[in-house]
């Protein structure tokens, strides 16, 4: 007869397993401290001792546009002619990538160039709405502490990489129209949504705009657009129905049934980003457009993006006055405000580049608060580990004697934009004067 209790045994499996992950976790963090002592050990002498200084600047198109006018090239520049020092700026922006792909990416860009700084200057792309930092989970859970476990970051990490691996099986890829024939002799009625081939649908209106049949191309579009479908992306169809809607001059209607519902739900596509502005530039349904933001902003108060586009809107209709106002507004609700999208991200970058011994530098966009930065890094990370570098007060003052267009080429992020060379050569002197100043102690 088996006198072995089930409570007995449930304690046993579970002591068991607690033992298993307390030995695992001491492991872990073992090997971690040997590892990151033996590099610590092999990034300072190297960085002591060689006579290039490698600076690796990650981010996205405002970090890689402008070839030899970019910032990272200006950077080097500048600090090769006022210092003794060698350097070697390494420009990784890489054009529309978010902070995960940057946050995936460091290690082996780390790997790779063995950077002795590193500046980051990342999240204008990973649009959502800001919320107070206190909402985070990781910040007000009672079991925060678990989440620093190695055993918890090394599950996680096995749970992430099972999730890409679906999530890249599962992207269709784009069915091909059999013939450049089919693209453009097509009728409407054979290449209906309902009955036919969604891409053949969405090239024959194509050829409608092409031949400025705007109206029985818009309503393609729309039929396109109430379809579930997955060969087109969403954002392409609102993105074409907008132009013929704008073509036609129908600014209500593309207010009320585009840009309203993409705001609405936070859908803040990169196209719309430049292309409200772009409206406002030519004048074309301002009021209109206006007027759908104040309503926006009316129904939600707190969501930065909004203001930001109003006051782009206004700045590049040449109210520089209504701009401020709308660009302060958006200032005014940013602090202590976080993006949940952005916000794992930057702690990720930290964590790599810490464990590192290269010097880390978090850099703000033109015009944005450097404090702006800290909620996404704090608690978790001692802000005196690392360098900030503001793009505010140089900006300002810059705009106080030259138009803004003299610094920029857009408004995509709403109160800045992508950088000219002379936006450029702030940002590079800026960095210059960070890096030379509090890092090499050069006056």
């Amino acid at each position: 007869m088996n006198n072995i209790k089930p409570l007995a045994i449930l304690k046993s499996c579970f002591l068991f397993i607690f033992i298993t992950v307390v030995l695992l976790e001491l492991t872990l963090r073992a090997a971690g401290w040997i590892f990151l002592t033996t590099q610590t050990q092999k990034n300072k002498s190297v960085f002591s001792s060689q006579d290039t200084y490698r600076i690796l600047c990650v981010g996205e198109s405002t970090t890689a546009l402008g070839g030899e006018n970019s910032y990272p090239s200006q950077l080097e520049r500048i600090l090769n002619s006022r210092s003794k020092r060698q350097f070697k700026v390494i420009n990784k922006g890489i054009p529309g990538i978010g902070s995960s792909h940057i946050a995936a990416n460091l290690p082996a860009w780390m790997k790779e160039y063995q950077p002795h700084i590193v500046i980051v200057m990342m999240g204008i792309n990973d649009r959502n709405q800001l919320i107070p930092l206190d909402e985070m989970t990781r910040k007000s859970s009672p079991f925060r502490f678990l989440l620093e476990m190695r055993v918890y970051k090394l599950g996680k990490w096995f749970v992430q990489s099972l999730k890409n691996r679906k999530n890249i099986q599962a992207v269709p890829p784009l069915q091909e129209a059999s013939s450049l024939e089919e693209k453009t002799t097509a009728g409407k009625t054979e290449h209906s949504p309902k009955n036919s081939n969604i891409l053949k649908a969405y090239i024959y209106s194509q050829k409608l705009i092409q031949e400025q049949n705007f109206s029985e191309a818009e309503l393609i579009l729309k039929q396109l657009k109430s379809t579930q479908q997955n060969t087109i992306p969403a954002h392409k169809i609102s993105q074409t129905l907008a132009e013929t809607l704008m073509a036609q001059n129908k600014t209500k209607e593309f207010v009320s049934t585009i840009m309203i519902p993409h705001l609405r739900k936070n859908d803040q596509d990169s196209w719309l980003t430049t292309y409200l502005p772009e409206l406002c530039r030519q004048n074309k349904g301002v009021s209109d457009i206006t007027s759908g933001l104040q309503f926006l902003i009316e129904e939600n108060t707190t969501e930065v993006g909004f203001y930001e586009f109003m006051g782009a809107c206004w700045g590049e209709t040449g109210d520089q006055q209504k701009a401020k106002y709308w660009y302060k507004k958006a200032d005014d609700l940013r602090p202590g405000r976080v993006n949940p999208v952005i916000r794992p991200y930057y702690l990720t970058v930290a964590e790599i580049l810490l464990t590192s011994d290269a010097r880390a530098i978090f850099m703000q966009y033109p015009l944005r608060n450097v404090t702006d930065i800290y909620p996404y890094l704090s608690p978790e990370y001692d802000l005196r580990k690392f360098y900030f570098i503001e793009n505010k007060t140089n900006f300002e003052e810059a705009l106080k004697n030259t138009d803004y267009n003299n610094l920029f080429t857009d408004r995509f992020a709403g109160n800045f934009g992508h950088a000219t060379a002379e936006g450029n050569r702030l940002i590079a002197q800026n960095a210059a004067e960070v890096i030379l100043k509090d890092i090499f102690h050069e006056h």
